[in-house]
């Protein structure tokens, strides 16, 4: 097993992953509560898109409030798990060169990555169709 130095593991694209993942779930509770909207979908058509409410309910989640998460958005527990699998994959292979591999990274090919798209698909469907 070749040894790589902490530069080459950090690559630019594992840091920037790093620095962005910690930005969301670190930031200000005013801007996500009182800022602008970020879904340029959602100010074009006026419809909620399948990721709107994430930043808040990731905000939500943050703080333990998993109710109002939900209610914000359905599918942001499992993506927040996911960006917390992905962080926590990169720290580990930065700080010592190694990859988290319990669980296996599901890939997006075949019956699993079909499933996936009509999961969000639909979801973006139903949230405009119902009262929620």
């Amino acid at each position: 097993m070749r040894s790589t130095s902490f530069r080459q593991r950090g690559s630019r694209t594992r840091l920037l992953r790093i620095g962005v993942l910690a930005a969301v779930f670190s930031i200000a509770p005013f801007w996500t509560w009182q800022g602008p909207g970020l879904c340029l979908f959602h100010r074009v058509t006026g419809l909620d898109c399948p990721g709107c409410g994430m930043t808040r309910a990731f905000h939500a989640i943050s703080r333990g409030q998993f109710a109002q998460a939900l209610d914000l958005n359905i599918l942001s527990l499992a993506v927040y798990a996911l960006f917390l699998l992905v962080l926590l994959n990169d720290i580990v292979y930065v700080l010592t060169g190694m990859h988290v591999t319990v669980p296996p990274r599901p890939r997006l090919e075949g019956a699993f990555g079909y499933f996936a798209l009509f999961l969000v698909m639909g979801y973006g469907v139903a949230r405009n169709l119902t009262p929620w």
